[in-house]
């Protein structure tokens, strides 16, 4: 749900995205995250898919964490 909706926001025009995810990307990710390709096992979900969007959306500013909601303050 994750890479269709950050599909989706770039499309539609946001100018800041923000993607957070703690996983990494397996094998068993390619069949079902359009986002991610084969070169891309072992590294951060939340990178890769900013770079992809990046590349397709030069414009949008994403900012991108490894890391759980929670484990971020307040402030963020």
């Amino acid at each position: 749900m994750g890479c269709e909706l950050l599909k989706n926001f770039a499309m539609i025009g946001f100018n800041k995205i923000v993607i957070m995810d703690m996983d990494t990307i397996e094998l068993t990710n390619l069949n079902r995250q359009f986002l991610f390709r084969k070169r891309d096992i072992g590294r951060s979900k939340a990178e890769v898919a900013s770079e992809f969007i990046k590349s397709k959306h030069p414009h949008i500013d994403i900012e991108w964490h490894n890391c759980k909601l929670a484990d971020k303050d307040e402030e963020f």
